[in-house]
């Protein structure tokens, strides 16, 4: 029963959002807000239902990757468990807040507030997610998974070890910048929000794949890897 609990969750929450949908929010709603914080794109409010069911696809997604792999890369199943849940509950953050601004009519954004939000949701899942990667052993599901990390352990522990590294102090000099940039206006708030994308996008995709190939063509060097 215990490790149905988060899947009871996410259905009990998306129960909540539909009833909270079919009792207060209005017909037609807007589902996405620009760079700028302005609503861009409008359409039906069940549309918020779709998000509601990403948590419960998650886990139920989850359950079974479990189940069928119960033995293989036991040793990982916690740190992929962890990383499940965060996902789940940011999309319901994000949910929560987007009902939250429809409800009380909002059709704009605080691109400050905006900007801020986005800094902390990104800082945060870099921080959580990026501190298990130098804990988890080589498997084909989680991780940086390239060419090199996959047919070598030793390439595997030092790209997703350094990977780790760099994703977590990311994520904090996110959240760092984040809270600084709102109270301070270093920035605009659009210039901000480039800069968050960018930098997380570079820290999660772009700095892994690098290290892994130096990684690679050093060990190859010395005789010590076959990639």
């Amino acid at each position: 029963m215990k490790k149905y609990v988060q899947l009871i969750i996410t259905i009990v929450n998306f129960l909540a959002i539909a009833t909270l949908i079919a009792l207060t929010v209005p017909a037609i709603v807007p589902i996405h807000f620009g760079i700028t914080g302005q609503a861009d794109s409008w359409a039906s409010k069940w549309v918020y239902l779709i998000f509601a069911f990403i948590p419960i696809l998650f886990e139920i997604s989850y359950q079974l990757y479990a189940r069928n792999h119960e033995r293989l890369n036991a040793h990982n199943h916690p740190y992929e468990r962890r990383v499940v849940i965060v996902l789940e509950y940011i999309f319901l953050i994000i949910n929560w807040g987007f009902l939250a601004l429809i409800n009380v009519g909002a059709t704009r954004v605080s691109p400050e507030k905006l900007a801020l939000f986005t800094a902390l949701i990104l800082g945060s899942m870099l921080i959580i997610m990026c501190n298990i990667y130098g804990k988890i052993k080589q498997n084909r599901y989680f991780g940086v998974r390239t060419k090199a990390t996959l047919a070598d352990e030793r390439i595997w522990n030092l790209t997703n070890r350094m990977a780790g590294y760099i994703g977590f102090a990311t994520g904090i000099l996110l959240v760092i910048w984040g809270i600084v940039n709102y109270y301070f206006n270093i920035a605009s708030p659009t210039i901000s929000l480039i800069i968050l994308l960018s930098v997380t996008m570079a820290a999660a995709a772009a700095a892994p794949y690098f290290v892994s190939n130096y990684y690679a063509k050093k060990l190859i060097q010395i005789g010590r890897a076959h990639v």
